[in-house]
C-alpha cells in the first residue's frame, strides 16, 4: 500500500495553514477549493507508487493556496479563456513557488521526468514524445515549464520572446 502518512504534513507545512487533502474519484484532475481550502486529488495517483509524482502534485495545487486569486483569475478565463489562463497561472504559481524554495525546482523536474515515465509505463502515454514543433503553442508552453525545462520544445523566434517573459 501507498504511503500516505506524509502528505497532510507536507502540504500544511508548505503552505503554512491547515489545508485538507480529499481523495475524490469524481475530479478529473487536482484541483483546491480556496474557500473550503482542500486539495483534491484523484486516487489514481497512487497507480503511479511514486512519492515524486505526488509531491510534485501537491506542492503544485499548495502553490495555488498561497499566490492564486480565484476572483481574478474568473474574470481572465471569461477575457481569455480556460486553457490560456490555466497554462500562464500555473506558470506564475510556480515561479513564485521556485522563488520561496529554492529546493522545489529539483523536485518539479524529477517529479515531471517520473510522472512522464510512470505514464508511459502503465498507458503507455509519453507526455514529453507528444509534443512536437507543430503542437499548440500551449500545449508547448505547458511541457516545456512543467518539465523545468528540462524536456527541449521547438519555439518560433517570434515565440521565444514571449517564452522568455514568462
Amino acid at each position: 500500500m501507498y504511503n500516505t502518512s506524509y502528505m497532510q504534513p507536507l502540504v500544511e507545512l508548505l503552505a503554512q495553514e491547515k489545508l485538507s487533502i480529499v481523495f475524490d474519484k469524481s475530479v478529473e484532475t487536482a484541483s483546491i477549493d480556496l474557500e473550503k481550502r482542500r486539495v483534491y486529488i484523484h486516487p489514481f495517483i497512487f497507480e503511479f507508487n511514486n512519492n515524486l509524482v505526488t509531491e510534485r502534485l501537491l506542492c503544485h495545487e499548495v502553490g495555488h493556496a498561497l499566490y492564486s486569486n480565484f476572483t481574478l483569475l474568473a474574470s481572465l478565463i471569461k477575457k481569455y479563456g480556460k486553457p490560456l489562463v490555466n497554462v500562464f497561472e500555473d506558470i506564475r504559481i510556480e515561479n513564485c513557488l521556485k522563488q520561496k524554495f529554492p529546493g522545489i525546482t529539483k523536485l518539479f523536474s524529477n517529479g515531471f521526468t517520473e510522472l512522464n515515465k510512470c505514464l508511459n509505463k502503465l498507458y503507455n502515454y509519453d507526455m514529453a514524445s507528444k509534443v512536437t514543433d507543430t503542437s499548440q503553442f500551449l500545449d508547448r508552453l505547458n511541457v516545456h515549464f512543467k518539465s523545468n525545462l528540462l524536456h527541449y520544445v521547438k519555439f518560433t523566434p517570434e515565440e521565444i520572446l514571449f517564452v522568455e517573459k514568462l
